[in-house]
């Protein structure tokens, strides 16, 4: 290595010298190439230790103007790469600034260290033995069943007795007086009805039945006409209505009165009887009371009436629902 720097110098020195004998004191002024030169020169070429700085520009300056530069050369191969240089010490830690509030400047940051190579992972430790599985403990043995008890040993069949000897057929007894004739049946004395192809349309909440057929009236006490009967005489008497009703068409309004049919003596209803009804309560968007379509109702009742008291019979319904009424009234004088 100190040969072949020597050997340069030796070579530097000799163009030196030639080219101070051959160049005037005074050069033309540097071309762009010959200042490439230039600093190419300084760079490669390396001078004698304590030759000032004024004598190497000077020289390196004579140099290139005396040179020739020729065209450039083919691109040499690439060399190996160069080994890697060690990494330099870290920079001294720069001085801490003033305390009077200028803060100093910031000292230049040193080359980062080497990582450290990473630890070995340790090896896992062993896992101990599980535990040997305890032994099932025995099952006891069965006790033994027990004897079945004894059965108890039948008791004998009985004898059957012998038949007695059949006893004497008695005396034929004496016939008894004949009792008193009975009463006499009692027999209605009025019967009427109302056929189901002209039933009655009945539209109020309080129906008087009206407007009968009357087929049997012995006594002449009903008026047909207004459904009335009056009693002929003061007695007891069994009435018999037999009252088939329902809405005359599809019933949409909700709630209303219940349908009852009500025996009615002078205004005041002594008995009284609901239809069979059929409630409706879809979804909780309609709720009814009302019959079905051939409700029946047969309120029989006994009353006991005075000369001149006056019975119909009523439909007591839903107000604004149109109701078709039919059927059979029957009177009857107990004896």
């Amino acid at each position: 290595m100190r040969g072949q720097r020597g050997l340069g110098l030796l070579v530097v020195g000799a163009i030196l010298a030639s080219a101070l004998v051959l160049l005037p004191a005074t050069s033309p002024a540097a071309t762009k190439k010959q200042k490439q030169c230039q600093r190419a020169i300084a760079t490669v070429f390396t001078f004698k230790k304590g030759v000032p700085k004024k004598k190497r520009r000077k020289a390196v300056k004579i140099i290139c103007q005396t040179m020739t530069v020729g065209k450039q050369g083919p691109k040499g191969a690439k060399g190996d790469p160069g080994a890697r240089g060690a990494t330099g010490a870290t920079g001294p830690k720069g001085a801490t600034g003033s305390a009077n509030g200028v803060t100093g400047p910031v000292g230049p940051t040193g080359a980062t260290g080497q990582k450290g190579a990473t630890g070995a992972i340790g090896l896992p430790g062993i896992t101990g033995a599980t535990g040997a599985t305890g032994f099932q403990g025995l099952i006891g043995p069965t006790g033994p069943i027990g004897l079945p008890g004894l059965t108890g040993a039948t008791g004998a069949t009985g004898l059957i007795g012998e038949i007695g000897p059949t006893g004497p057929t008695g005396l034929t007894g004496l016939i008894g007086p004949t009792g008193p004739t009975g009463l006499t049946g009692a027999v209605p004395i009025l019967i009427s009805d109302i056929p189901s192809f002209s039933a009655q349309a009945m539209s109020d909440v309080i129906n008087p039945i009206t407007n009968w057929n009357e087929d049997y009236d012995s006594t002449n006490s009903f008026n047909p006409v207004t459904g009335v009967f009056t009693a002929p005489t003061t007695g007891s008497y069994l009435i018999e209505p037999d009252i088939t009703t329902g809405p005359a068409s599809e019933v949409v309004a909700g709630g209303g009165q219940p349908p009852l049919v009500a025996v009615n003596v002078n205004n005041v209803d002594v008995d009284v009887q609901a239809f069979p009804l059929f409630n409706v309560d879809i979804n909780l968007i309609l709720a009814l009371d009302v019959p079905l379509q051939t409700a029946q109702a047969s309120p029989t009742t006994f009353q006991q009436l005075d000369a001149g008291d006056q019975v119909s019979i009523q439909i007591i319904k839903q107000n604004g629902v149109v109701y078709d009424t039919y059927g059979d009234l029957m009177i009857t004088r107990l004896p």
